[in-house]
């Protein structure tokens, strides 16, 4: 999400050309020649092959098959005279004072947008226009989970990551997106990231993960291997810890070095223990306290939020955007002070959403499908 507002940004210049065209040429319902042929051009231009219906009509498709979502522009005026005096006023007594001519411009915009990433889409994105007139964007998403709606947050993260081979579904249609997230899913995600390279002994590494049918048994063999995990058990199904999401994020910004951390409680040999300097000297992390940093302890979405927040706006020098307002969730007063501003950025963001009941549970700790988006973020818009 972050890349298509940063490149809608850049294309403000031309929406606020193209919206001042067409607002030039007004037209009533079907009675808008100029209008449909501006937008028609637009799209031919962008390498797009739109076709003539409905007279003025436009259809454009790019990509095939799957669900669907619905991006709808009229494009028509309305049958006033404009006394603006402004230079781009229309003269021929109709008037854009409903504001398709906006509508138009950034329906556009979303069209050239998406025409620069159509290798990435995953399905059909239509765009139409007819009737009154009208624009439409539909694009395919093609996630098979019954219990993850195409509207939520969390779709293109899950998506994507299975995409990836780095998660699939708790079943053949289910992911099970509010359910913790456990350091056997942590482990299995590191080990697909990493091409899911096979370990180089079978016998078990740890009492409790000795089931070679264990869809994670693998991963946590390979870990073992690679210094990863350490003692005698594993404790595959406990909740997904601080330090392997610092270590993500480590990874993300492709494992730079960083003087030792200066939390006793990070041993040099530990596998985070690179990745958690990193993140204190980036300001990412500040510990639990002034000398702890909880390494073991499971990460919250309000420890979540922080720690992409500051990844973002600490590491990556970006500006952060306006932030949610937490007071209309019942729970937002229990949001930590020093998460306040990060887990309303958050929110603001799609990062994380409130729950059914009104609430946001900041000190939950993460789930199946927050991990899902978070890894997604990283990857595709930082």
């Amino acid at each position: 999400m972050q890349r298509y507002l940063k490149r809608a940004k850049e294309l403000e210049s031309e929406i606020v050309e193209n919206r001042r065209k067409i607002h030039q040429f007004g037209g009533i319902g079907f009675d808008i020649q100029e209008t449909s042929d501006f937008v028609f051009e637009k799209l031919q231009s962008y390498g797009l092959h739109p076709q003539r219906m409905c007279g003025t009509g436009i259809v454009c498709t790019i990509g095939s098959g799957g669900k669907t979502i619905l991006l709808r522009a009229d494009m028509d005026a309305l049958p006033i005279q404009e006394d603006t005096g402004l230079p781009f006023a229309c003269q021929n007594g109709t008037a854009h004072a409903c504001g398709h001519d906006m509508h138009t411009a950034m329906l556009l915009a979303a069209a050239k947008m998406l025409s620069e990433t159509q290798d990435e889409l995953k399905g059909t994105v239509t765009e139409e226009a007819y009737g009154q007139p009208a624009g439409r964007i539909t694009v395919d998403q093609g996630l098979a989970f019954t219990d993850v709606a195409a509207t939520s947050p969390y779709y293109d993260g899950i998506e994507w990551a299975v995409d990836e081979g780095i998660t699939n579904g708790t079943t053949a249609t289910t992911f099970s997106p509010y359910q913790n997230c456990t350091r056997a899913q942590i482990i299995t995600y590191l080990w697909r990231a990493a091409g899911s390279p096979e370990p180089a002994s079978t016998e078990p590494a740890y009492t409790d993960v000795t089931d070679a049918s264990l869809y994670f048994f693998k991963a946590v063999q390979w870990a073992s291997e690679q210094g990863l995990v350490e003692g005698e058990t594993f404790d595959p199904y406990a909740g997904c810890t601080r330090a392997m999401a610092v270590y993500f994020m480590w990874v993300a910004a492709d494992s730079p070095e960083a003087a030792a951390a200066s939390f006793t409680d990070v041993a040099d040999h530990r596998y985070y223990a690179k990745a958690v300097a990193w993140a204190e000297a980036q300001g990412i992390v500040r510990g639990m306290t002034a000398t702890t940093f909880a390494p073991e302890g499971k990460v919250t979405r309000e420890q979540a939020a922080t720690f992409l927040y500051r990844y973002v706006t600490e590491y990556l020098k970006q500006e952060a955007t306006e932030g949610a307002d937490l007071k209309d969730y019942l729970d937002g007063h229990k949001v930590m002070d020093y998460a306040q501003t990060a887990f309303g950025w958050a929110v603001a963001e799609g990062l994380f959403e409130g729950y059914g009941d009104g609430t946001l549970r900041p000190a939950t700790t993460l789930t199946r499908a927050q991990m899902a988006k978070l890894l997604t973020i990283l990857d595709q818009n930082f």
